[in-house]
């Protein structure tokens, strides 16, 4: 059964595309979730996030780098050039 307190933790855990712009509020509602479970959460040990939640619609990065690439003019890499160096 769960704990009255916790319900809209559970919403915002459940439906992170809702709740994409206010990362903090993830935090929140882990912690929450956590002790209605005995136990803690330590923030110092999660690291940086693996991955982005974006709204649906949103084009991924490589797309949009690709696309704006393709406004600059680039159509392939820019070839490496170093000066002075031997081969």
């Amino acid at each position: 059964m769960q704990h009255p307190d916790t319900s809209i933790a559970r919403t915002v855990a459940a439906n992170p595309l809702n709740y994409c712009h206010t990362p903090a509020l993830f935090q929140i509602a882990w912690n929450a979730l956590l002790i209605e479970r005995n136990t803690r959460l330590r923030a110092e040990n999660i690291g940086p996030a693996r991955h982005r939640i974006e709204p649906a619609g949103t084009c991924s990065l490589s797309a949009r780098i690709q696309a704006r690439a393709a406004e600059l003019g680039r159509t392939g890499p820019v070839a490496l050039i170093c000066p002075g160096a031997r081969s």
